[in-house]
């Protein structure tokens, strides 16, 4: 006999050491179970879980059909194992990803608004750039201007020198003949 029990107690074991105690879970979705006062359907109705509900796994019958649990109003009872997930449910995973899916909006309408402020400051930027390059070239062709003015000025200026000079030279001459025929005369009249 003791051979028997030792065989039960190592089953046993084997048997609740697969699951942890107070292990979460949820309900599978798409169910709508019963809560029982034992490990059977011949057990008490205590009330029902819906589909998603997060549970508390205790443990479980020995024929593994039946899992002990503790739901999200505190009672505890049990439920058919094949309800027993240890996945999300998808009403969390639903959850979940429409707030991920809410934030993404958020970020991209974010992201969006960043997006038209950079092309207004672009757009501002280039006309910018339109209105500087027809500023430089406004400036480029005043420089030319300018410079051709000096080469023109810079002609005028040797011409009037070249001129003056001529003048000069031509005043010079005349003065000099002039005195030289004013001193030639004054010589042939003191000579009488």
């Amino acid at each position: 006999m003791p051979l028997i029990n030792r065989f039960l107690l190592v089953s046993a074991f084997a048997i609740f050491s697969s699951f942890s105690f107070a292990q979460s879970a949820f309900v599978s979705d798409s169910v709508y179970t019963y809560l029982h006062t034992g490990p059977s359907a011949k057990f008490r109705i205590i009330g029902s879980i819906n589909a998603g509900s997060t549970i508390t796994i205790i443990e479980q019958s020995e024929d593994k059909k039946y899992t002990k649990v503790s739901d999200d109003k505190g009672r505890e009872g049990w439920i058919m194992s094949e309800f027993v997930s240890t996945q999300d449910s998808l009403k969390h995973r639903y959850d979940a990803l429409e707030a991920q899916l809410n934030s993404q909006l958020t970020s991209n309408d974010d992201l969006s608004r960043e997006s038209n402020t950079v092309k207004e400051k672009v757009q501002s930027l280039q006309q910018q750039i339109e209105s500087l390059t027809g500023e430089l070239a406004k400036a480029k062709t005043d420089v030319t201007t300018a410079q051709n003015q000096l080469q023109g000025e810079d002609e005028q200026i040797k011409i009037q020198w070249f001129t003056r000079g001529g003048i000069l030279v031509l005043v010079s001459f005349f003065i000099g003949v002039v005195t030289c025929s004013l001193v030639s005369r004054k010589k042939k009249r003191t000579s009488w």
